[in-house]
């Protein structure tokens, strides 16, 4: 097996000293001598970041909203111009039983209004015994407080006893 000699990649120091002339090549090989060359730090590909995809993203949601917005006012515009209940079309021959039943159905609620209307309206209840009870709740002296030392004094304990746990675990 033969070892082909070892040629560096392209690079900035392969490039010919400001002393020497650049070769001269033809106008149709220079994309092939851009191609060639390494790309750079600067020219690799971009690496996308969370704040481009958040902003595409937003942008999207945005999109969104606004056509749902848009769908939701063209509904409603349609709503506005049609009417809220179809008419029903107008039978020329009506079922006689149906009309009679509702007819019996108006004549039952009428005359149930009207025995509403005639009785008398019911009397206040009396409220004075309640305002009694209430007054004599008002009167009654306040109940006695209780004695909280003794609470007191064992909270301080349990403090004083859980200040020096910690000081121990400290």
């Amino acid at each position: 097996m033969s070892e082909a000699p070892f040629t560096p990649p392209p690079g900035p120091s392969s490039q010919p000293a400001p002393s020497q002339p650049a070769p001269s090549q033809p106008a149709s090989s220079e994309p092939a001598a851009i191609a060639a060359e390494a790309p750079s730090a600067d020219t690799a590909a971009p690496t996308h970041s969370p704040r481009s995809a958040l902003a595409v993203f937003s942008a999207l949601g945005f999109l969104l909203l606004a056509g749902g917005l848009f769908y939701l006012w063209q509904e409603m515009q349609g709503l506005a111009q049609r009417p809220l209940v179809q008419p029903q079309p107008i039978v020329a021959g009506a079922d006689p039983a149906r009309v009679a039943a509702l007819e019996d159905q108006v004549a039952t609620l009428s005359r149930r209004l009207a025995e509403l209307s005639g009785r008398p309206a019911p009397a206040s209840p009396d409220l004075a015994p309640l305002a009694a009870r209430i007054a004599a709740l008002e009167q009654r002296p306040a109940p006695a407080t209780a004695d909280t030392a003794p609470l007191a004094a064992t909270v301080a304990v349990l403090q004083n006893r859980l200040a020096a746990d910690e000081a121990q675990a400290a």
